[in-house]
């Protein structure tokens, strides 16, 4: 079972990450969610990830950063929130989960 993941194109991979979220995550998982919290964000443009199975070539999970304002101190700030993550089942160990995660947290530093 060979992991990899790749940053998703929320255009091109909609409908993917769509049924990925509704099959692993929630079945409220549909193209009006999609719509609003990957296309309607009033403070940017989300990142997300899809980890695939490279062994069938299959989408086995996926994850996302949302960026959001915060307020620190008298600041306010960029920031992101990590969300939509799931897993396949037959791949919730710790190496898939980990490079999931770490694809997340790689935007940390960016502005969004």
């Amino acid at each position: 079972m060979v992991i990899s993941i790749r940053r998703a194109d929320l255009a091109m991979d909609r409908g993917i990450i769509i049924e990925v979220l509704g099959r692993y995550l929630t079945p409220l998982s549909d193209d009006r969610r999609f719509q609003w919290l990957y296309l309607n964000g009033v403070h940017g443009t989300p990142q997300a990830w899809l980890a695939v199975d490279a062994d069938g070539d299959s989408i086995c999970g996926a994850a996302a950063a949302f960026p959001r304002r915060f307020h620190l101190g008298n600041e306010e700030v960029l920031g992101w929130v990590l969300g939509d993550f799931c897993l396949d089942p037959q791949y919730r160990s710790l190496g898939p989960a980990v490079q999931l995660q770490r694809a997340c947290l790689g935007v940390v530093g960016e502005n969004p």
